[in-house]
């Protein structure tokens, strides 16, 4: 099985990047690619976290 990444899924499907993650933490992906986008929104809260940025 052939997985994409955020960027391939948004340029095959002619959409923002950032629309696709939406739709992964909306449920509306599934999958694999969910699987990522939930990953990088992960990481990214601990990054926020280390530096002491606030996020809501």
């Amino acid at each position: 099985m052939d997985y994409l990444s955020v960027q391939e899924w948004a340029d095959l499907h002619s959409i923002p990047v950032r629309t696709v993650r939406n739709y992964c933490a909306k449920g509306k992906i599934k999958g694999y690619l969910m699987d990522t986008c939930l990953t990088a929104q992960d990481f990214f809260k601990l990054l926020l976290e280390k530096f002491r940025i606030k996020y809501d």
